[in-house]
């Protein structure tokens, strides 16, 4: 089945004008348009956001390597529209938080880390010896007032 005049003009406007020289025929076009990738909504007991506006969630819905929104599950399922998901119950009774910048691969950051105290959630094995991690909050506040 061929494209009339107004369906090309259409495919022009949403696609840009490489899609025409593509699609000659409804075939064509299942070739030009992607489906949108499947979304995961994680529920999670709580998600810490660090947005003052919104400090914390119970859902955040992601593609691939991208965040697209956080909020309540209900709003994220809204929010998809038509594009396909599923719902990801594995951080359900945990809290999930933004990772931090990984000193250790900027090396301008790594630099000033070598001249500071370090409290961290892990041990840190470094040139001069290993720094012990601070496992619980008393024993991350003791090494704070130390110095």
């Amino acid at each position: 089945m061929k494209i009339d005049l107004i369906s090309r003009l259409s495919l022009f406007l949403v696609l840009g004008p490489h899609a025409l020289g593509q699609v000659d025929s409804l075939q064509d076009l299942s070739r030009v348009v992607q489906p949108l990738p499947c979304a995961t909504i994680y529920t999670a007991k709580a998600i810490l956001t660090l947005d003052p506006a919104k400090p914390k969630a119970e859902a955040v819905a992601v593609v691939g390597d991208r965040i697209l929104a956080v909020g309540a599950l209900e709003e994220l399922k809204a929010g998809v529209g038509e594009q396909p998901y599923i719902v990801d119950k594995r951080f359900e009774e945990q809290v999930i938080v933004p990772g931090f910048i990984a000193q250790h691969d900027h090396p301008f950051l790594a630099a000033l880390t070598m001249e500071s105290e370090i409290i961290s959630i892990e041990d840190w094995v470094l040139p001069s010896g290993t720094v012990k991690a601070a496992k619980n909050r008393d024993e991350y506040i003791a090494r704070l007032t130390k110095w």
